[in-house]
């Protein structure tokens, strides 16, 4: 009768971990889902969640002067970008201006991230650098590239405008000739070639980036080394990607670059 007991008793006990676990997953999945490191922080207490949000409003007004001078040299790489004649010298001098606002805010936000971890208790932290590394190996672009994709699946406006956009480029794509074509396809794949060894270089940096900000104790001029790192490297990536596309361009009647334009340069200015 014991026996029966004590099996009984080890039963539930399983079966109360498997509820507890599965709920703590569920609430880490949905966490992911929302986007945002601190709210598989459950455990937070009232004074932490005052000094979070605190801190929070802090880093945004730190990095709004960035982020407007931000939107404001993609304006001009658009500009530069689509004005003939194409003036590389300045498209590389713009994008050199933009890498070094990377710079600044990607610093920023590692402090502000520290901060952050200050307030956290040891099993906190852990539940925030977690968080951090999944978003970093995803993507935040990506994910919200994907989001975006997503939503205009699911509207019957979305899929006529991707529609009416698609036909669109067809037509123009019909106009270029098989040698532009064939060259089109020739310059990306040597632009693939040499953006290998970069991607490869800015994936070691990354990780190097990962190791040197988790956990409380940072040592912050480490840090700083590969994000100056990560950012030359981003820069020459942008820069290779900008003259292949300017070189390209040059060969199309006017018709040709709109959808040149549209297709390949609303998003080369951007540093990933």
């Amino acid at each position: 009768m014991k026996n029966r007991y004590l099996i009984l008793a080890i039963l539930c006990l399983t079966f109360s971990s498997a509820v507890a676990q599965k709920n703590h997953g569920k609430r880490f999945s949905d966490c992911q889902n929302k986007g945002h490191k601190s709210c598989i922080l459950d455990d937070l207490n009232t004074e932490q969640k005052e000094k979070l949000k605190a801190e929070k409003v802090k880093f945004m007004a730190e990095i709004q002067g960035d982020k407007n001078k931000l939107g404001e040299l993609k304006a001009r790489m658009r500009t530069l970008s689509t004005t003939e004649p194409i003036d590389q010298k300045q498209l590389d001098k713009t994008l050199a201006e933009i890498n070094k606002i990377h710079i600044s805010i990607e610093k920023k936000r590692v402090r502000h991230h520290q901060s952050v971890k200050s307030l956290l208790t040891d099993e906190q932290v852990l539940a925030f650098d977690n968080k951090a590394q999944h978003r970093g190996r995803k993507g935040y672009g990506q994910r919200s590239r994907g989001m975006n994709k997503e939503k205009m699946h699911h509207s019957k406006k979305g899929k006529y405008n991707r529609g009416h956009q698609n036909t669109k480029e067809s037509g123009f794509r019909a106009n270029l000739s098989d040698e532009f074509k064939e060259q089109m396809k020739t310059s990306h794949l040597e632009l693939r070639k040499q953006l290998q060894p970069l991607e490869n270089k800015l994936g070691e940096l990354n990780a190097q980036l990962t190791t040197q900000t988790t956990g409380k104790n940072v040592d912050l001029k480490k840090v700083d080394q590969i994000i100056d790192q990560k950012t030359t490297v981003k820069l020459e990536m942008s820069q290779l990607k900008s003259e292949m596309m300017t070189e390209l361009r040059a060969q199309l009647n006017d018709e040709q670059k709109v959808w040149f334009d549209n297709r390949h340069r609303k998003h080369h200015y951007r540093m990933n």
